[in-house]
């Protein structure tokens, strides 16, 4: 029960996240799509009787978080870096 939670609490913030990378800045949709993702793979590990967050599929699930985290910290640094410029 506690998974379709965390489903629905990603979901949330990731149609926040949306709708306020329209207004201030692009660099919230990675952020978006990362809980876009969450969202639905904690649906589909509720629906299905496979753990996707072990094995394979845990392994997967921590890198494709990794990768995009690791995006988010370099855009956003780069952003960073870009704003201090002007």
């Amino acid at each position: 029960m506690l998974g379709y939670v965390y489903a629905v609490l990603w979901a949330v913030i990731a149609i926040y996240l949306f709708s306020v990378g329209i207004k201030i800045n692009k660099i919230l949709f990675l952020g978006a799509g990362l809980f876009t993702f969450m969202s639905v793979w904690w649906l589909v590990n509720e629906l299905i009787d496979i753990n996707l967050f072990d094995g394979i599929y845990g392994i997967v699930f921590r890198v494709v978080v990794g990768i995009v985290l690791a995006l988010f910290i370099i855009f956003y640094v780069i952003s960073k870096k870009k704003s201090q410029n002007k």
